[in-house]
């Protein structure tokens, strides 16, 4: 009888060892609010890459490029939350790039509305994609790493 005893509390114990080492699943960190702008500029324009070839779309494209240079705008007046990640000694200069390479961004859209507004598709294709590689240069440079990069 005291072996079943002993055997029942040894098997008791050994799923609630299992528990107490489990590791709580990692939280996600929270979006910052550059990342939720950054979001909404995203979206913006992947729908316009989509339609810029499309100049019976132009006037849907110039609100697209609206939304994304009021995000824009706001954007250049935050700090990237890789800045944390940069020695302070460097953080100055760390942001002072990120603002120039937002008003780069800024000029570059307010390119791409003169010629929708004059109907310049091929040329307004052009700009988008300087865009595109102006995303890619921009995330790589001040992005924080996805967890799951």
């Amino acid at each position: 009888m005291r072996i079943r005893h002993l055997l029942l509390a040894a098997l008791l114990m050994v799923p609630s060892t299992f528990l107490l080492r489990a590791e709580s699943p990692k939280q996600p960190p929270e979006e910052t609010e550059l990342e939720d702008k950054m979001d909404v500029m995203g979206t913006a324009f992947r729908k316009l890459k989509r339609q810029m070839n499309d100049a019976t779309q132009n006037a849907a494209s110039l609100q697209l490029v609206a939304t994304i240079r009021l995000v824009a705008e706001e954007a250049v007046k935050l700090v990237p939350a890789k800045a944390a990640d940069v020695p302070a000694a460097e953080r100055a200069k760390f942001v002072a790039d990120y603002q120039v390479k937002m008003k780069d961004l800024l000029t570059t859209l307010e390119k791409l509305e003169v010629v929708l507004r004059a109907d310049k598709n091929d040329e307004a294709v052009r700009l988008v994609a300087e865009l595109g590689v102006m995303q890619k240069v921009g995330h790589k440079t001040f992005k924080r790493p996805d967890e799951k990069e």
